[in-house]
């Protein structure tokens, strides 16, 4: 049923917000090693941590995968994939669904051009980074 979907949608969706509430914090040292200060990468953490705790945003994560199987010999096909057993009730089973923000593209230029697409409307400056002053030549 769709409460039954929801649900786990939800439950998901929790689980994910906390790992990013707890990750984001994990590239700290990396930034700073990077040249960004400890005021600046703390204020984007604090910044985040209130983004992401309001739910006034829709979030969405971005995972780019592909997965391959070994053939059975060199020259031959892979072996064939088991049949997954019929849901009894399709409604009832989270994970089974095609859900509305999974999308998947069978060639890199249909991959690419969806990709232009979502990106049309996003800024396209990327922030002073500190490093960039150190390859600057000072008169």
């Amino acid at each position: 049923s769709k409460t039954v979907e929801n649900q786990y949608l939800q439950y998901v969706g929790a689980l994910m917000r906390q790992d990013i509430l707890s990750g984001h914090r994990a590239v700290h040292p990396l930034l700073i090693r990077s040249g960004w200060t400890k005021e600046v990468v703390n204020e984007w953490s604090d910044k985040a941590d209130l983004e992401l705790a309001s739910l006034e945003n829709k979030m969405s994560l971005r995972i780019r995968l592909a997965w391959g199987r070994r053939r059975a010999e060199p020259g031959k096909p892979a072996p064939p994939l088991p049949e997954l057993p019929p849901a009894s009730d399709p409604e009832d089973t989270p994970g089974r669904r095609n859900f509305p923000y999974f999308f998947v593209y069978d060639t890199q230029e249909e991959s690419k051009k969806q990709a232009a697409i979502r990106n049309q409307d996003k800024p396209k400056e990327v922030p002073f980074h500190p490093a960039s002053a150190r390859t600057v030549k000072k008169e």
